[in-house]
């Protein structure tokens, strides 16, 4: 059963924030500078990548969110998908064990073998196709940036909504570490550890791994027993290893492992709607409204990940060049098992055994110099997936009636691209940008469905054999002008694209098409009052064409195109230090979206006896809301820390405001408006190596909606977690 807890109870337990077992000081934090007036205070110099250079985030003629190592520690944030704590600008969902990230409103909501994210993850550089791969543990990180809109020119594969680009740690040549050891409720014990130090003269390396099991399911499968959204077994380890070659030459060698088993997340009846093929009981209804992690479900979910890779960085100075070449290899298995109708009747169910195998090799040449009038980059990008289904079943019924429809699909992604931008000081302190890139890409599918009936022999049909080439161009224009040394204003215009490829869960259905956004921004940044406030905003208008839209039919997800958008509003973020131990941070997302163009639409429909399904007939979804598209997102958080004479005390309070949003472009399910407030409290005796820390998360308890859909077989919908809390004792040496 669910636990509940009163907001104000667990408010006076977990009030505040704290470093994690990891935290050290860093940049995003605030110093003392002389002379700084009220406090003293100032906010330390944030450096950012989001131009594949190193440079302050003042700097940088692009919307970028960073989130440091302090902050990440102080904000308790462990994985991805605890960003949008912290950063308004994106939300998550995980739909059956898939993250799917949205940064502006803009992002998709179905994943399958060959099938990539609108919101693009890197991890130092290397970029993960797998949804199920890009929910990662924070456990060795320096650093998380957040890029909004079309990043169509630096970045290995083209994104319209944005970046997370994750920077991991680099090992150090003196010995040292961290542990730290975790428990909370639902029985959830977590344990941390990270090493670090020389191996050789010229070589450093590090170790990091987490590991983390869930005694109790947040809720229960009342027909089978089960418990639901119970996390078996996570377990993550990482390790980088630096060799300084030659005087100009650096490699980096990074090795990575991840397992995953859980029932994590499950799925349940939309409360007050009927499904196709069941009918709920009021008490059942009752059940589903009191007890929203409870289900019906006649399937037990199953999910299993591993997931793993190697990649390489070598860095050359040619004299006043610099070349880099970053080549990876990453493979993933995902094993799904889930009841596609949600009610406990053997109707639907959907197994899949899903493999990926990823290359990437990347060639960068720019200058060693950062400081002239002139900066730039060229580079050359190569891309394969292999991707498959060994197979995906589609379960019909149940025994001794029961028909398996297996299907075994493999697909094919090889991609090149070359890309180059320049920045050209033309005027003092006036800049113009122009970046282009040119990516070519070839998808195929080949493949078979064998049918097993419930009596006689299987059937087997072969799949149709599809091919698609692409080849687009896409650029970035921006002109950027210091008002002041402490004031950048910009006006950018960036076309992306994502794109197409063929429906994997439904290969009846025909591939979608490439989609392009075109974002046209204006923005500022501004350091002000000697320092102590970091006021950034940018004004953007989106045009969003041959939109890549999801929908739920027969139980299995589909992408189909959906005409065109517009999304506009205004993006605020702000750091203000009001002293030199407390620092305020926030920031907000407006707004106004809506489909220009979208006239086959699927649909809902409410039959009698209120069964909620889709209708067979498409419909105008024209003037519609873009999904998982909230009117206004904001947060605000309060960093306090003190030197008392007993220790150190840190403390952290965020809350994050969403208006609410609807799931799909029908407008019909959808979120109601929620609060979402985290605390920690962290304590570091003095002249001690020991912190202690208690957090919650989700202190109010919102209900917040991870997926909800309605298909032919009814309406479906999981949920983020509830509140929880806990305690963590950790060493560092």
């Amino acid at each position: 059963m669910r636990q509940v807890h009163t907001g104000a109870f667990m408010l006076a337990l977990c009030l505040g924030a704290a470093p994690a077992a990891f935290a050290q000081q860093a940049t995003g934090t605030t110093s003392t500078a002389p002379g700084a007036s009220t406090g003293g205070s100032v906010l330390a110099e944030v450096v950012v990548t989001a131009q594949r250079r190193s440079e302050s985030l003042q700097r940088v003629p692009i919307s970028v969110t960073a989130i440091t190592l302090h902050k990440l520690a102080a904000a308790n944030i462990t994985s991805t998908a605890d960003l949008a704590a912290v950063t308004p600008a994106i939300t998550f969902s995980d739909v059956n064990g898939n993250l799917e990230p949205r940064i502006r409103g803009i992002g998709n909501s179905t994943a399958g073998a060959s099938v990539e994210n609108s919101v693009a993850t890197y991890i130092d550089g290397v970029y993960l196709s797998s949804a199920n791969g890009s929910l990662q543990n924070l456990d060795n990180i320096q650093q998380v940036e957040v890029l909004d809109g079309p990043q169509g020119t630096l970045f290995g594969r083209n994104a319209t909504a944005g970046l997370v680009q994750i920077l991991t740690k680099d090992p150090k040549s003196t010995f040292g570490g961290t542990a730290a050891l975790t428990y909370s409720n639902y029985d959830t014990s977590r344990v941390d550890l990270y090493l670090t130090g020389p191996i050789t003269k010229n070589v450093d390396a590090d170790f990091a791994f987490y590991g983390s099991h869930q005694g109790q399911g947040w809720g229960t499968d009342l027909t089978t027993g089960a418990p639901t959204y119970k996390t078996d077994r996570d377990l993550a380890a990482r390790s980088k290893w630096v060799a300084y070659l030659a005087p100009g030459t650096t490699l980096h060698v990074a090795f990575d492992y991840s397992e995953y088993s859980a029932s994590n997340p499950s799925q349940t009846n939309v409360n007050g709607y009927q499904p196709t093929k069941a009918t709920f009981t009021p008490a059942m209804q009752a059940t589903i409204a009191n007890n929203p992690y409870d289900e019906f479900d006649n399937v037990p979910v199953d999910r299993k990940l591993e997931d793993g890779g190697v990649s390489a960085r070598l860095d050359q100075d040619l004299g006043s060049l610099t070349l880099t070449d970053i080549a990876a290899y990453r493979r993933n298995y995902y094993h799904g098992l889930y009841d596609a109708d949600g009610t406990p009747n053997a109707v639907s169910a959907q197994e899949f055994d899903w493999n990926d195998a990823q290359v990437t090799n990347e060639l960068q040449l720019a200058p060693r110099d950062h400081s002239g009038p002139l900066q730039w980059i060229a580079g050359l990008y190569y891309f394969d997936l292999d991707s498959n289904y060994s197979p995906l079943d589609s379960i019909t019924g149940g025994p001794p009636a029961q028909t398996n429809a297996n299907t075994y699909e493999y697909f094919t992604t090889q991609s090149v691209a070359g890309y180059g931008q320049a920045t050209y000081e033309f005027l003092p302190q006036t800049r113009l940008t122009l970046g282009f890139r040119y990516t070519y890409e070839d998808r195929t599918r080949t493949g078979d469905v064998v049918t097993e009936p419930p009596a006689g022999a299987s059937t087997t049909k072969p799949i149709s054999a599809g091919n698609i080439t692409t080849d687009t161009p896409t650029w970035r224009i921006a002109l950027d002008h210091n008002f002041t040394d402490q004031i950048l204003g910009y006006v950018s215009w960036n076309r992306g694209f994502k794109s197409g490829g063929f429906n994997p869960t439904s290969p009846t259905n025909a591939p979608y098409q490439p989609e392009t956004l075109d974002d046209y921004e204006v923005g500022e940044k501004a350091t002000l009052f000697d320092g102590r406030l970091r006021l950034n905003a940018a004004f953007f208008y989106y045009n969003y064409s041959n939109i890549q839209v999801n929908a739920i039919l027969n139980g299995v997800g589909v992408i189909y195109n959906g005409a065109k958008a517009v999304d506009y509003g205004a993006d605020v973020t702000f750091d203000y230090a009001l002293s030199h131990d407390l620092t305020l941070s926030g920031g907000l997302v407006a707004l106004h979206d809506r489909f220009t163009d979208f006239p086959d639409a699927v649909v809902a429909e409410v039959k009698p006896g209120n069964v909620l399904t889709t209708n067979p007939v498409p419909q105008s979804a024209t003037g519609n809301r873009l999904p998982f598209a909230p009117d206004l997102t904001a947060n605000v958080s309060i960093d306090y820390r003190h030197q008392l004479e007993l220790g150190a005390v840190d403390l952290f309070v965020s809350e994050l405001y969403n208006s609410g949003y609807y799931t799909q472009p029908d407008n019909f399910l959808s979120q109601t408006s929620f609060h979402m407030l985290n605390a920690s409290l962290s304590f570091e005796p003095r002249n001690s190596n020991v912190t202690l820390k208690v957090y919650g998360k989700n202190i109010l308890n919102a209900l917040v909606t991870d997926f909800k859909s309605v298909s032919s077989l009814g309406p479906l919908v999981s949920y983020e977690a509830p509140v929880t809390y806990g305690v963590q004792v950790a060493y560092r040496f």
